[in-house]
Parts: structure tokens; sequence; C-alpha cells
């Protein structure tokens, strides 16, 4: 096992919750960090993305600069989405996913579907939405976060806040988890074949990926690329329209050319 030495350089935060399982006792943790991270210094790939979540007591704090979806979802009631959003970026972005994954199946739609909703739906609750930037809930008596009050209680949050800062100066150095192997060069390596239901995925696209790096592997000789980019994305939604769109072209000019 780890010594306490160990331990202790790593900066961890658990709590010893031994007697609490044992003696059915109150548990020791009082206050959970729910999200943290910090575009602006480098510790995510949208550099205008700063996102704090904290949790202590019967109170939420949510810091931040961009939050891509600020609404609260429910237990659906029938086939579709069951979300706050009033307007018409849920269902229509829903509906159109729909319609994509009748007509490619979800296997092959999902890296565009991926893209649609961090890009598209995201960027629309963005432009139709108008969130404060400090937010602080009572859970205990609005679990749905639905009023905001930190306007109301400044001290709870400055407390919080205060905390929040503790919490980040005592982290360890925040892994690039952005940044990938070159999936051009190295992509199909990693790929199995497995197992899917031939209803929803064909044999074709029911792959796997799985761990490509030996146990001995030095991982300073991995060069790793920006798995943010655009450009993989842009392509594979090209691979995926190209022969309809060539199709549709080659129909379009057939009706045009004079007989």
């Amino acid at each position: 096992g780890m010594d306490m030495a160990t331990l202790d350089t790593l900066r961890l935060d658990g709590l010893d919750q031994t007697k609490a399982l044992k003696n059915e006792v109150e548990f020791p943790r009082t206050s959970i960090l729910h999200e943290m991270y910090f575009g602006s210094e480098d510790e995510f790939f949208n550099k205008n993305e700063d996102v704090v979540a904290y949790r202590k007591g019967k109170w939420k704090l949510i810091k931040h600069t961009f939050i891509r979806d600020f609404h609260w979802y429910y237990e659906p009631q029938s086939g579709r989405l069951n979300n706050t959003d009033i307007g018409w970026g849920t269902y229509v972005g829903e509906s159109f996913i729909w319609f994509m994954e009748l007509f490619y199946a979800p296997g092959p739609f999902d890296t565009i579907r991926d893209l649609m909703v961090h890009m598209v739906i995201h960027s629309w609750f963005q432009l139709s939405g108008d969130l404060d930037n400090i937010l602080l809930f009572d859970i205990s008596s609005d679990p749905g976060e639905t009023t905001n009050l930190a306007s109301k209680y400044p001290d709870v949050v400055s407390e919080l806040e205060n905390e929040i800062e503790t919490i980040k100066s005592a982290r360890p150095i925040q892994q690039k988890f952005w940044m990938t192997i070159d999936r051009d060069m190295l992509w199909e390596s990693t790929l199995e074949r497995g197992y899917c239901n031939p209803k929803i995925v064909d044999e074709k696209s029911c792959l796997f990926a799985h761990p490509w790096l030996d146990d001995d592997a030095d991982l300073r000789m991995v060069k790793l690329i920006d798995g943010g980019a655009a450009w993989p994305f842009v392509r594979n939604v090209m691979s995926h329209f190209a022969p309809h769109i060539v199709g549709i072209i080659a129909v379009i000019t057939a009706l045009l050319m004079p007989k």
C-alpha cells in the first residue's frame, strides 16, 4: 500500500468515513466540490470558460463565465427530453438528432451528434439565456435550482468563495485532458470489433476503443495534439454527408441539363 507521507504529497481531499459506515453516524463530509476548471488559466480548451460548482450544507454556489447548458432536467414523462427550456432549442435539436439516428443509426452518427450538441444547441442556449455569473441556491427548499439567492445572502456567497479559493490553491496540477493521440495516425489502431445489437448498429460500425499503450510505454515519447480542434469533427461530418451531397448534385444536374 501507499504510506501516509506519499498520500500527503498528492494533496487529496478525501475523508475517512469508516466510522460512518460501521456505526451509522453522520458522514464527516459536509461540503463537496462538484466542478472546478479555469479555461483562462489553461485548464480547458475553451479559454473563455471558467466554472466552479461547490456545495456546503444546504447551499450550492455556481460561479461561471460560460455555462453550456443551464437548464434543469427532470425524469421524462414520455419519449422526449423533459427540462426547463421553454424555447425551441431542445425540441428542434432532439428532433433533428432522432431523425439523423434513424437515417444513419446511433453508432455512425455519434460524432456528429456530439458536435451538434456542443457547438449548436449549447450556443443556442447561450443566445437565448440571460444568466447571472454568480448563482446561489438553497438546495433543501429549491432542489430544482430555480431561484438565485446570491444578492439576498452576500455573506454566504463570500464564505463559499473563500472556501473555493482554499480548495483551488491546494489542488494538484491539472491535466490537459483534451490533449489526445493523433487520431489521423493512431485512432484506427485502437479499435477492436465487439458485439452490438444489429438492429441499432451495423457490424461495420461496431468498434470499441481499447488501451493501446503498453504498460512500460514511455509517456514522454507519446505525441499529443489538441483534441478540441474542429477539423477532425468537420472531416467526419463531410465523410458522412459527402456521398449523399454528390448524389443530390448529380440528380439536380441531370434534371437541369437540356434535353
